[in-house]
């Protein structure tokens, strides 16, 4: 803990500026995501100025950090090569080919997109079990259809691992084992 006396940086200054009409810090605590020293409001209109984790790391944290890492990043892929991104998926080549299908697949990716964000969003803030529920679902429902896509256009090996790919997703958010 740290005393109200303690001299306030320039970027403590503007934020307590700004925060002012709420409420000045009851006192101070360590952040434990960067150890560093913030503010702790007695105020139901804010908790903290900036996002921290809840709890430490722990590698139960691995599948969902990966399935955000290749959610969000994967999906940005088709903006740059929608070519290669429907065929990474296992669209067959004479769709891959079609650039009319370009903006549908960059559409689609954008909410895969936003699901990801999603992830990283509510696993920084702590909330695990938001995490769970929507690895639950994404794997689940995002399963069966990618799968059912997959296999209609002729690639049934790579839909069968999509399919048991994502119902281990599922059955990891459905246990709760993030949280």
């Amino acid at each position: 803990m740290i005393e109200e006396t303690k001299s306030r940086t320039p970027v403590e200054k503007r934020l307590f500026h700004k925060l002012a009409p709420l409420k000045e810090p009851l006192a101070y605590q360590q952040s434990p995501a960067t150890k560093r020293i913030i503010p702790s409001f007695n105020n139901p209109r804010i908790t903290q100025p900036y996002l921290t984790m809840s709890q430490a790391f722990s590698l139960r944290h691995v599948p969902a950090l990966t399935i955000a890492s290749t959610t969000t990043f994967g999906g940005l892929w088709p903006m740059f090569d929608a070519k290669g991104a429907m065929l990474e998926l296992g669209f067959p080549l004479h769709i891959a080919n079609t650039p009319a299908t370009y903006p549908v697949m960059i559409q689609g990716q954008t909410r895969t997109t936003i699901l990801g964000l999603l992830l990283f969003i509510f696993y920084y803030r702590g909330k695990f079990a938001e995490v769970d529920t929507i690895l639950a679902v994404l794997g689940a429902y995002g399963g069966v259809v990618d799968s059912f896509l997959v296999w209609n256009g002729g690639n049934k090996r790579w839909a069968a691992f999509r399919l048991v790919f994502s119902w281990l997703v599922s059955a990891w958010g459905l246990a709760g084992l993030t949280a």
